[in-house]
């Protein structure tokens, strides 16, 4: 996604209240919503990373390490 203000809203939602800016990847994912991840600064550490699905409000659905 390219969208700026999308791509924006995305990682505020991502890293939460008072995370510092971050730099994302987000797909669209059809009407369902999207999937977020910063492959900078994973919310778990070690050799997972997360993803974190959205819907259209921003309202966390799901999280998932891989």
């Amino acid at each position: 996604m390219r969208d700026e203000a999308v791509c924006r809203q995305a990682g505020d939602a991502y890293g939460g209240p008072g995370s510092p800016p971050r730099k994302v990847i987000v797909l669209e994912l059809g009407e369902s919503g999207y999937m977020v991840y910063d492959p900078y600064e994973p919310l778990t550490g070690g050799e997972f990373s997360s993803r974190v699905f959205f819907d259209r409000r921003w309202r966390p659905l799901f999280g998932l390490s891989l």
